[in-house]
């Protein structure tokens, strides 16, 4: 790790988290990493959130250590959005941390929950309904998500005791900020940890215990859980193209409704990394479809559909059907082309990336966007554009031409996605059906001399809360 940023309030636990990690690095010898403080001003508590960055710029001096400040506005996005103060608070914090991920290039961002944090966390999850996930609290160590690279989210003080950090500091002689609002029972996890915990302690003295140790359970569960199912979507996976994943129907129906429930969560993912999990009607709607015989189509909510065709259930981004959307607008894609020169710069065509480069001898490869053909038959231009009314092409292997809308009808290929298929030509001929397959008369032969290397590669687009 070398370069590490502590996420510092100026309260107890963050204070603690600071000198922690400066007493570690300056014991190092070598391969300590690089301590960088952050701070988030919120823009709100008036003056008690200015002397709080004032009190974490001197304990960056005091340390010697680097500070980070991010000013934001909650008020300001809590009016935009109508979000309550917390949700508002996390969503520009974590905007903050992605931002300084990119920009200092940090590998970890340590955060300062504490083990009274992590009860607190699944007693609210509870009331609020929640999964085995939920149940499983915060986790201490997990992806930050929409960052450039990995960057990882570090919680190393969920087993301490906030009393244990706040001995700490007092043994240190340092002291800490103290946030009002943390007495305010306006906020639903100050009457949870003010109120609520202490009475369920006059039920059973052992609450907050018996709280972590479900806590614990769930996560080994669902980590369990977790790993079956990225192994499931992988035996099951057709394809994942042009905004949706495809997968095989029958392969799903052997599993139990909770390893499908955690399949469409990483199938899910896979679209959009940063799009939050399926409700509990999405799932239930999955399900359904996984279990029907017939053509069938389901709406999960939040931009989300399935459908199941021909044993193969789709899942995709309604919102993101680009050709659906530019064909509604009137802007059809049937009559966009493109110039391809062979051995010049790769061409734009929509989300994609398609060169053909001059090559030597060609190779055998599993990548299904990437194709050789036969120099002397393609000449020095091609062109890209969608598939068009009678499109028609004889497929690498088989002995004679059929129609595009067939071929892709035996693909299995939904018809939402079919206009959004580039397809690579020579004047009226189809050349590479891209990422499905190659025109057998355009194939490199024993007796070819010169060889066209086809490439393309699909842009991804993630969106970032």
């Amino acid at each position: 790790m070398r370069k590490l940023l502590v996420a510092v309030s100026g309260g107890a636990d963050s204070t603690a988290l600071a000198l922690l990690f400066d007493d570690f690095a300056k014991s190092q010898t070598g391969g300590a990493p690089e301590i960088v403080l952050g701070h988030v001003h919120h823009a709100i508590r008036a003056g008690e959130a200015d002397d709080d960055e004032t009190f974490v710029r001197d304990l960056g001096k005091k340390l010697d250590l680097p500070v980070l400040v991010a000013r934001v506005s909650v008020p300001s996005l809590m009016e935009e959005e109508g979000l309550s103060t917390e949700v508002a608070a996390r969503r520009l914090r974590y905007d903050a941390f992605r931002q300084w991920a990119d920009e200092f290039d940090l590998q970890a961002i340590a955060l300062a929950h504490h083990r009274e944090d992590q009860q607190e966390t699944v007693l609210l999850r509870v009331a609020r309904g929640t999964g085995l996930k939920g149940l499983a609290g915060m986790p201490p160590d997990r992806a930050l998500e929409g960052c450039l690279r990995t960057v990882r989210l570090i919680r190393p003080l969920l087993e301490w005791a906030r009393a244990d950090l706040e001995d700490f500091l007092e043994a240190r002689g340092q002291e800490y900020r103290n946030d009002s609002t943390n007495t305010c029972l306006d906020y639903p996890r100050n009457r949870v940890r003010h109120e609520v915990l202490p009475r369920l302690e006059t039920v059973h003295p052992g609450v907050r215990r018996s709280l972590e140790r479900l806590s614990r359970q769930a996560r080994r569960l669902s980590e369990d859980l977790e790993t079956l199912a990225t192994r499931v979507l992988k035996e099951v996976s057709c394809s994942q193209q042009e905004g949706a994943v495809q997968l095989q129907a029958e392969a799903l129906r052997r599993w139990p409704a909770t390893v499908l429930r955690e399949v469409l969560v990483r199938a899910v993912s896979l679209l959009e990394p940063t799009r939050p999990p399926p409700s509990e009607r999405a799932f239930a709607a999955f399900e359904g479809l996984v279990c029907g015989e017939e053509t069938r189509s389901a709406d999960l909510g939040a931009g989300l559909s399935a459908e199941l065709r021909y044993g193969t259930v789709s899942v995709y981004q309604t919102s993101g059907d680009e050709a659906a959307a530019r064909r509604a607008d009137g802007d059809d894609d049937r009559d966009h082309a493109v110039k391809l020169h062979v051995g010049g710069n790769p061409v734009s065509f929509g989300p994609w990336l398609i060169g053909a480069d001059p090559s030597g001898e060609p190779r055998f490869s599993r990548d299904p966007l990437e194709e050789w053909v036969d120099a002397a038959l393609v000449g020095t231009e091609l062109t890209v554009r969608s598939r068009r009314e009678g499109d028609a092409f004889q497929p690498l292997g088989s002995p004679g031409k059929k129609k595009l809308k067939e071929f892709f009808r035996e693909r299995r290929i939904p018809p939402r996605l079919r206009d959004a298929c580039p397809l690579v030509v020579l004047g009226e001929d189809i050349v590479w059906v891209v990422g499905e397959r190659l025109a057998d008369p355009f194939r490199v032969r024993p007796e070819s001399r010169t060889t066209v290397r086809l490439h393309a590669v699909r842009s991804v687009v993630t969106h970032h809360s």
